[in-house]
Parts: C-alpha cells; sequence; structure tokens
C-alpha cells in the first residue's frame, strides 16, 4: 500500500458544497492531507450529482474536472478491474458501483479509502474504509 487515499465521489462532491460547511472543510482537510485519488467512476459520479443535485451548469463542471484532473491523481479503469469489483462484491455485499470504487482503491495501492456511505472501520485487502465524518484522523 502507499501513502494515496482513494476519494469516493460523495467525498469529492463536499470539496465544492458550500452549503454544509462542516463537511466542505473536512474534504479540504482531508485532501490537502493525503495523495488523493479518484477513478473516472468518480468524475462521472461527480458530474452527474453536480448537474443534477447542485444545478451546477455544464461549463462550471467542466472546469471543476479540470481542476481535479490537475490536482488529484484519476487512476483509469479496465475489464479487469470490473473483475475485481465482481469479486469484491461477491465476498462483501457491496453494490456492483462501491465494489469498483473499493477495487479501484485496492488497484491504485491505497491503504485509505474515504467515502460517507461504506462501514467505517472496514478492512479489505489491507485497505481501511473511513468516513471522515464520523472520525478524527
Amino acid at each position: 500500500m502507499n501513502d494515496g487515499a482513494f476519494f469516493d465521489s460523495n467525498i469529492i462532491i463536499y470539496l465544492f458544497d458550500l452549503d454544509d460547511k462542516r463537511k466542505n472543510a473536512r474534504a479540504k482537510e482531508i485532501i490537502d492531507k493525503y495523495n488523493p485519488v479518484i477513478s473516472l467512476q468518480v468524475l462521472r459520479e461527480f458530474s452527474n450529482i453536480s448537474i443534477k443535485k447542485l444545478g451546477c451548469d455544464c461549463d462550471v463542471v467542466s472546469n471543476r474536472i479540470d481542476f481535479l484532473c490537475e490536482n488529484l491523481v484519476v487512476q483509469d479503469e479496465n475489464a479487469t478491474l470490473i473483475k475485481k469489483a465482481l469479486s469484491v462484491q461477491k465476498r462483501y455485499k457491496y453494490t456492483f458501483y462501491d465494489s469498483l470504487i473499493i477495487a479501484s482503491a485496492i488497484e491504485a495501492k491505497c491503504n485509505i479509502l474515504f467515502s460517507e456511505d461504506m462501514q467505517d472501520g472496514q478492512v479489505i485487502e489491507g485497505m481501511r474504509i473511513i468516513n471522515p465524518f464520523r472520525r478524527e484522523l
């Protein structure tokens, strides 16, 4: 594992969500503290939520994606990763898309996966899931 941390879509959303000041500040704090890694799936989910739920203009979302790609490591996806996600889903019973996030974090050799939605504290193949809004790091 490396000192990188994988960031689930919800954490990335909070980087730009100024309505929840506490979660916005916490997301910024952990992004600054770790070597952040995301996947193309995170960028897709971020785009969808930004447009549908936050009401962002497509140009704003495009600019934010540029910012994320310049400041975070974006991991590519492939068929091997999908098969890894299926293995994670079978063993740990997460949804396929959560399993894909977990598989991406493992493949990126991250020792932490920050997510608000998954089981806080669970360790999968040496990678720990942490809800950064429930605990201090």
